[in-house]
């Protein structure tokens, strides 16, 4: 969806720049970022090829005013409607996709979603295709593209019928991998499936003229600004004082729940479930703040809860411009308090963030530091041998992600930008070479109970591939909020979290935006003392 977001911004470019006084323009502005047209979310499938046909009219429309550029009125009335038309064809997919989150044995549901995703990509092409005319041939080009540099055609001009058959091939290699059964042959399997995988992305960047696909992810897809030699800086801080952090808090961890009595149990047991503690929690808040967090539960249908057998096990929030509105799903053993919160976090951030341009980093700082200020609230609301518990979970499950992340990344990389192609039986082995330079990383997790490396990687390089360092960056900053709270008072840290979340531009990168807002900066080696210290005072 980060590709769709990015051309729905072109799109309404071309309109601002066509067009000097339209009511038809704010409704469709109104429509992308909610700020005039809110219906009610609807899940209900009922796309058709009456839709797609609909559509590839206005396209055609745009392409007969935009090329002569005479009717300029006409223009934009063909944009309105083919952008108003493709937000419902993608608030459609969204409904495909979440009909199949619900059960994901259905054969109609799986028919919905193939046909959705089919439909929607072809509309993203018909709309590509008539901007490549307008910036061939229109007589108001420069008009239609003010200010784009060579470098922004040649992104508009590559094969996207080929980028599209990849994107659908990947598509149905995730499915694949989401149905394998688990048995002996399930990690074989999944080497195989990424093989293919990773052919096929690296296929895209070099048709969007990247040498690597982790460079362009990282780039395109993730907004990441900070440069190979932060990568590595940020990995060796990991090593160095991330690792025997976590020896640390699972230490406490573990004495703090056995310091736990069987009446402190009930109450720790309910800080996940009692939805209360969330109500309590979004009060402490005031204004646009308090009301996007309440959105979440107030709006219908604007928090999905799975319970079935077959539902998707996860948790996501995503955007549907059609209804200027985010939504949050829930899956089977994803419905706990800090799992909501975390999504909440998320949910807030998108009616001031637009997703087409929101770094990830940046993202997951919006909710791991949701989470975070939960902790800070929690601490003067439970028994102190429940928080300290509470507080512990968080702290071991934190550190262990992050490690985790580093080391998936790391792998990523070296995957993505090998001189030959990896091979299916050679990925176990890279894994080994990166895990040596964390020192004591098989071990100390073996020790742990926890997913090995090269087991976590087989878990996420095919649903989010080159995603997990966003995750392990954004929740050193996140940390960071409770620190402030430790140190200067939970209100002050709302006041930073608060600046996060809708006090930063719109488009800032991650650095920018956490130095703007008072949080540590991951790739500073301070960042870590003072977390070390925040949690442990030796």
């Amino acid at each position: 969806m980060k590709v769709l977001k990015k051309i729905v911004m072109i799109i309404t470019s071309v309109i601002m720049a066509v067009t000097f006084s339209s009511c038809g323009l704010f409704e469709v502005l109104g429509l992308l970022f909610g700020g005039y047209f809110t219906p009610e979310i609807s899940f209900e499938y009922e796309l058709t090829e009456e839709d797609l046909t609909e559509f590839n009219g206005y396209v055609k429309d745009v392409e007969k005013y935009g090329m002569d550029g005479k009717n300029v009125f006409a223009l934009n009335t063909a944009l309105s409607n083919m952008l108003d038309k493709l937000e419902y064809i993608q608030a459609q997919y969204f409904a495909a996709y979440i009909g199949y989150c619900l059960d994901q044995s259905s054969a109609e549901a799986i028919a919905d979603y193939t046909e959705a995703e089919t439909m929607l990509t072809s509309a993203r092409m018909d709309y590509l295709d008539v901007l490549k005319k307008l910036a061939e041939g229109s007589k108001i080009k420069d008009q239609l593209f003010p200010g784009w540099t060579e470098e922004d055609f040649a992104f508009l001009f590559v094969d996207n019928e080929k980028i599209s058959a990849l994107q659908l091939e990947n598509s149905e290699i995730t499915r694949d991998f989401y149905a394998l059964e688990e048995n002996e042959t399930w990690s074989a399997n999944v080497n195989e499936l990424y093989v293919d995988f990773v052919e096929n992305n690296q296929l895209i960047a070099a048709e969007y003229g990247y040498d690597n696909y982790y460079e362009y992810s990282s780039t395109e897809e993730f907004g990441r600004t900070y440069t190979p030699e932060q990568r590595a800086t940020f990995r060796s801080y990991v090593a160095k004082y991330i690792l025997p952090l976590y020896v640390d808090a699972c230490e406490a961890q573990s004495s703090a729940h056995s310091a736990l009595n069987d009446l402190q149990k009930v109450e720790y047991s309910a800080v996940f479930s009692n939805r209360q503690y969330i109500y309590d929690y979004i009060n402490t808040y005031t204004g646009s703040l308090n009301d996007k967090m309440n959105a979440m539960f107030e709006r219908k249908n604007a928090t999905i809860f799975a319970n079935g057998e077959n539902a998707l096990q996860g948790a996501f929030v995503n955007y549907i411009g059609y209804y200027g509105q985010p939504f949050a799903y829930f899956g089977p053993g994803y419905q706990d308090n800090f799992t909501v919160v975390h999504e909440m976090g998320h949910y807030t951030s998108l009616y001031h963030f637009d997703m087409g341009t929101l770094p990830y980093d940046l993202a997951e700082t919006h909710s791991q530091g949701n989470e975070w200020m939960f902790i800070a609230y929690l601490e003067e609301k439970l028994n102190k041998g429940v928080f300290d518990v509470i507080r512990a979970d968080r702290l071991v499950s934190g550190l262990g992600a992050i490690i985790l992340s580093t080391v998936v990344d790391h792998f990523e990389e070296l995957v993505y930008t090998a001189e030959t192609p990896v091979k299916a039986n050679e990925y176990q082995a890279l894994m080994a070479t990166v895990s040596e330079q964390y020192p004591n990383l098989e071990r100390i997790l073996e020790e742990k109970g926890v997913y090995s490396p090269f087991e976590y990687a087989q878990l996420v390089t095919i649903p989010s591939p080159v995603y997990y360092l966003n995750y392990a960056t954004s929740e050193l900053a996140s940390m960071s909020l409770y620190s402030i709270a430790k140190t200067s008072g939970y209100k002050t840290a709302q006041t930073a979290f608060t600046k996060i979340q809708e006090g930063v531009s719109a488009d800032a990168d991650f650095v920018t935006a956490v130095n703007g807002a008072g949080l540590l900066n991951p790739f500073t080696e301070t960042t870590y003392t003072k977390i070390t210290s925040t949690f442990f005072t030796k």
